[in-house]
């Protein structure tokens, strides 16, 4: 799936409903399964999904894409399957099914009626172990994804941009690596490549299964025992080609600017890209990032109140914030000026900008931000899809599910001194880089 497509599901961020706690399941099966199981009666439907903890962040190095490239390959023929037979049958019984990789983790979820569910079981449990990686099928998809790259990115102004912008930021490492890789990549990558992936990470030791919404607990537990407990873990050796489980991101000492000029884009735009720490970084209050990158967006002494509102030089203000990433994990804001000709005074604007903040908000207005940010969020755990989301990145950074219910007591606790420091750490402290996509005129 696209990186664009990943985002919607990362900003999703972290909700819940602030007036109750959620009731569930956790447990491990003796084949290092991690299961997590959400009741919701409130409806008929069930979504059934699971993790692996592989992305793109481990594909090989001069092979950006493989895990990519893999996601698709599983919708292939298994030992069990035909290619076809598993997409047939969710369209004929009305199923929802999709699939994503993103640079911490791959995913894949079916959502459809309570019934269905030992039949998305017995498809998704055979694919983790079984999936048959045929010459002749690794190569009609690379034919695929190849377009896909042309439709999706080479044809896309601004994500072209984008992944320019954040290779040389990151050194074309780390999250400077495309997830769809480029057309060196793709044809770079061995189709015993692709095995040698699967075999190492598709395993049940490496997943989070997590079933969510209409369901009896006794008969899925049986179900899961019957269809994931009996799976066996492999265990391959990809020293000689393989990257850093745990990527640091390299020291860097200086800001950088990139600027390109394209006739074919419909619209200007500046951005701003620097790191900011997650939920898995140490010492670090991952709500924090998460809220102030909320603020920074809509704060009052903040971008869309300064440039859209006050000086009318922008039209909108976005932020891009991945809190379940790697510690150092992008964060992006991009501005879109009125017109054309007002992208070099946001640039202006935007050279001290961060440097002389004197207050980053008020005790008043972050009273209000806070009640704001819940309430807008709230409501997304009534669908079940978002539930499932939530959970299975919570659980993939570690973090004890519980803490899902916990979101009102966890944005009430932050404090200005709080929020204070990781701006400090994101804005003063790392190193940025500033990027402009602007039209050339002719």
């Amino acid at each position: 799936m696209p990186k664009r497509i990943l985002l919607l599901f990362f900003l999703c961020i972290f909700v819940q409903n602030a007036f109750s706690k959620e009731q569930f399941e956790h447990f491990k099966l003796k084949n290092g399964l991690e299961v997590l199981l959400v009741p919701d009666n409130k409806t008929e439907l069930v979504v059934h999904s699971v993790f692996y903890k592989v992305g793109g962040l481990q594909d090989f190095y001069g092979k950006a894409g493989l895990a990519h490239f893999l996601e698709h390959l599983m919708f292939r023929s298994t030992q069990n399957y035909e290619t076809g037979d598993l997409i047939d049958f969710f369209d004929k019984n009305g199923a929802i099914y999709n699939a994503a990789t993103g640079h911490e983790l791959t995913f894949y979820y079916e959502f459809g009626k309570k019934e269905l569910l030992e039949d998305l079981m017995k498809f998704e449990s055979d694919r983790m172990k079984n999936l048959v990686l045929h010459d002749d099928e690794i190569n009609k998809e690379r034919e695929i994804v190849k377009e896909e790259r042309r439709m999706r990115t080479d044809n896309v102004p601004e994500e072209k941009f984008l992944e320019k912008l954040s290779a040389i930021f990151y050194n074309n490492d780390y999250y400077g690596q495309s997830l769809i890789g480029s057309m060196n990549d793709l044809h770079a990558i061995l189709n015993q490549d692709f095995r040698n992936f699967y075999y190492k990470y598709y395993n049940p030791n490496n997943a989070i299964l997590l079933v969510v919404g209409n369901f009896d607990s006794e008969k899925t537990k049986a179900l899961i025992e019957k269809y994931y407990s009996v799976l066996k873990n492999d265990d391959i050796d990809l020293k000689d080609y393989y990257k850093n489980t745990n990527p640091e991101m390299p020291v860097k000492t200086k800001n950088l600017f990139y600027e390109e000029k394209d006739k074919d884009i419909k619209q200007s735009n500046y951005y701003y890209l620097t790191m900011a720490p997650t939920f898995q970084s140490k010492n670090t209050n991952g709500f924090a990032t998460e809220l102030l990158a909320y603020i920074v967006e809509t704060g009052d002494n903040m971008l869309s109140k300064k440039l859209v509102e006050e000086k009318k030089i922008a039209s909108h203000v976005s932020v891009e914030y991945n809190n379940f990433g790697y510690d150092n994990a992008p964060f992006l804001i991009k501005i879109t000026p009125v017109d054309d000709s007002k992208i070099k005074e946001i640039q202006v604007f935007m050279n001290d900008f961060f440097k002389n903040q004197k207050e980053i908000v008020s005790e008043k207005e972050l009273s209000r931000l806070k009640n704001l940010y819940i309430g807008q969020h709230t409501y997304a755990m009534d669908n079940l899809q978002n539930k499932a989301m939530i959970y299975g990145q919570v659980m993939l950074s570690g973090l004890n599910p519980e803490i899902v219910s916990d979101i009102k007591n966890q944005v009430n606790a932050i404090t200005i001194a709080d929020l204070e420091k990781v701006y400090n750490e994101i804005f003063i402290q790392n190193p940025h880089i500033i990027g402009i996509l602007s039209k050339e005129y002719l």
